[in-house]
């Protein structure tokens, strides 16, 4: 019998074992079981078994589905979001109108089960999103952000970053040369920042990194200046980028001072290095008239001043006054001769700002200054100003005589708190007073013009230290009659300089702040004391039966008004910084009406001095015209200083704002003095 071969087109087909595709949805028993279910109502299963045969839709989002095309109808086939370019998928904009919100006229279908395969397309490339196919108000939002985004201020070498210090620094703070003609312009970029970069880079010279530790101290300072393009420098967003950038350069600075004190043998072999030379700076010369071993204690100082006003680190101000004192002497700063040399102008400048931050690191701690002020070591000539010879000796002997006052009041608190009732210091009051009177009075002889621009001469920065001398000298002033005019009582909540403050414990929580009760309790118990207007004792007896304190409080009182006054207008006519710009002849006029910030606040605490004395006169005038009856003329008058008190605070508060742009920490003593006016109008 021959086998016969069966036809392939009579074999039986092969059987799957399920012959029907699975339900898109299954019952809950067939679920719970995990049994086919043929998507019957009632199902076979729960027909067998007798069970309750219940859907409910699932919550995986349902079947998935493709898109049909629709190119033949005339649409635009929809492409996968590329999330390279909008970011994941399930993220919600926040940059659009009603950010994160989900618009009510819109119904989301929360069962759809979107693919974002970009292969279920083939190969088709996914359509990239251009203007065109863009809203007008999403167009408009990202237009916003991108101009609302704050920016910083950077430069493309040390030549710009010298010009900017002569326009910003220079004439507040005058430790180098004067400066060339045209020297003093801001040639300022835009900063921008790679994704692995700490620091902003200008456009035009990205590689840009300066070595010199002065050039970054300059430019830690300038960093905190406000771009003239940032269309919201009080940000948040724009001042934490202003102080992370300003930091980075003070640490680059200090890093800087370190490395070119370092010695390689104190690295490779220590036991050579004591016996091995100094180790020679191999960098080029920012400034042809600053030599080079003295940029280190120019960053110094320049840095004890960020530390001070920007950081409100008075103690770390300190010891980079003296790391400055230290190295300038090194150098042999302060014992120069009358030589002219190369670097004389220089060295003087540095040595004679080293001493002036010196003896303000003691002012604001309220300690002894570390180096005698009149100590006959120091030799060095003093610098000069082309325009004003002057300028220098007094804001020198200013700087002295408040040192003095400042070391006066601890003696004087210490005396207080031991009630030695030392005699001694009844005639250090009186011959301070006699001391500095005529230094006041002639210094309100002084007169300047308009003068704003910076030149060779520098009669900008003479014009600015007569008005720091003048403000000095009225606030040694009220140091040496502030506790016979208003025995030290406090008005702030906090400490300031050495101005007494209330105390935080068992303060009632419920006053809009600490200092409105105190003030309250003072004016009552001024209003038992003798008037500043009626007082019928002669100015020149004292109104204490302690015999420490020589003047009557009538006379303290008025001349802390007076020096108060004179502090007041002195920071009104401090000029203000003018940049101008050779590759922008209208960026002057430009940028006039935004109310540049003043740099290098380093005497600042005066503004406390004069705030203080002003505040307590304010509360002693509304005493004594609540507490008498008066004529309509003493009434006009009473009324009259009110009004002229609260003008001098707005011209302190005006000041202090100006400076706090670019200096955070003296917001601090911008609101003290705001809290202390709200409890005058408490009180009145």
């Amino acid at each position: 019998m021959i086998p016969t071969t069966a036809n392939p087109q009579h074999r039986k087909p092969a059987t799957r074992k399920f012959l029907a595709p699975p339900v898109k949805v299954a019952c809950l028993e067939c679920r719970a079981a995990r049994t086919r279910c043929n998507g019957k109502t009632p199902c076979a299963n729960c027909a067998n078994r007798g069970c309750d045969c219940v859907y409910t839709a699932s919550k995986r989002g349902g079947a998935r589905r493709r898109k049909k095309n629709n190119n033949s109808e005339g649409h635009i086939e929809q492409s996968p979001p590329n999330e390279l370019l909008t970011g994941p998928a399930p993220v919600v904009s926040l940059a659009t109108p009603g950010a994160g919100l989900l618009q009510s006229d819109e119904q989301l279908d929360f069962d759809m089960d979107f693919d974002f395969d970009p292969n279920i397309q083939g190969s088709q490339e996914p359509l990239t999103m251009n203007e065109g196919f863009l809203p007008q108000n999403i167009l408009e939002d990202s237009f916003r952000m991108e101009t609302e985004t704050p920016v910083v201020k950077t430069y493309a070498n040390d030549e710009d970053i010298l010009s900017a210090y002569y326009v910003y620094i220079h004439p507040y703070f005058p430790v180098l040369p004067p400066p060339l003609i045209n020297q003093a312009v801001d040639k300022w970029e835009t900063g921008v920042q790679g994704p692995n970069d700490i620091l902003f880079h200008s456009r035009s010279n990205p590689q840009f990194q300066s070595a010199s530790p002065m050039t970054l101290a300059i430019c830690a300072l300038l960093a905190l200046i406000p771009h003239p393009d940032d269309p919201t420098p009080t940000s948040p967003e724009s001042i934490l980028l202003r102080r992370n950038q300003a930091q980075v350069f003070a640490q680059l600075a200090i890093d800087g001072v370190e490395i070119e004190n370092e010695m390689i043998e104190s690295i490779v072999d220590p036991g050579e290095a004591l016996s091995a030379q100094e180790m020679q700076i191999y960098r080029r010369q920012i400034h042809p008239q600053v030599r080079l071993e003295a940029e280190s204690t120019i960053a110094l100082l320049l840095l004890c001043t960020y530390e001070y006003s920007q950081r409100g680190n008075i103690s770390k101000m300190r010891k980079r006054c003296g790391q400055a004192l230290v190295s300038a002497m090194d150098l042999g700063l302060h014992s120069k001769d009358k030589e002219d040399y190369p670097y004389a102008e220089s060295d003087r400048r540095v040595w004679w700002m080293t001493y002036v931050c010196v003896c303000q690191g003691s002012i604001l701690s309220c300690m002894a200054p570390s180096i005698l002020l009149c100590d006959p070591r120091f030799t060095t000539p003093l610098p000069t100003f082309g325009s004003d010879s002057d300028a220098w000796d007094v804001f020198l002997e200013a700087q002295r005589v408040i040192a003095t006052a400042t070391q006066f009041v601890i003696d004087l608190e210490s005396s207080l708190k031991s009630e030695s009732h030392d005699l001694k210091l009844w005639e250090t009051m009186a011959g301070l007073e006699r001391t500095i009177e005529p230094l006041v009075q002639n210094a309100e002889k002084w007169s300047y013009g308009n003068v704003d621009d910076m030149e060779p001469s520098e009669s900008v920065v003479a014009k600015s230290l007569r008005m720091m001398t003048r403000i000095k000298l009225n606030s040694a002033r009220i140091k040496i009659h502030r506790y016979c005019a208003f025995s030290d009582m406090p008005v702030f909540t906090k400490k300031h300089c050495d101005l007494s403050s209330t105390p935080s414990a068992g303060q009632n929580p419920g006053t809009a702040c600490g200092c409105s009760n105190n003030l309250q309790q003072a004016t009552a118990t001024l209003a038992l004391s003798p008037g500043i207007l009626n007082s019928p004792i002669p100015d020149d007896i004292s109104v204490f039966d302690s015999p420490i304190l020589p003047f009557s409080g009538r006379f303290s009182s008025k001349v802390c008004m007076q020096s108060a006054f004179n502090i007041a207008q002195s920071f009104r006519a401090l000029p203000l910084p003018r940049p101008s710009d050779p590759r922008n002849a209208s960026y002057w006029n430009s940028t006039r009406q935004t109310n540049l910030p003043r740099m290098m606040p380093i005497f600042a605490c005066c503004s406390m001095q004069a705030s203080y004395s002003m505040i307590m006169l304010c509360h002693k005038t509304l005493a004594i015209k609540q507490a008498s009856s008066f004529e309509d003329g003493l009434r006009r008058r009473t009324d009259k200083l009110l009004f002229q008190l609260h003008e001098g605070i707005r011209m302190i508060l005006d000041a202090l704002e100006n400076y706090s742009t670019a200096n955070e920490a003296l917001k601090g003593m911008r609101d003290q003095i705001r809290m202390a006016v709200d409890s005058v109008a408490a009180v009145q």
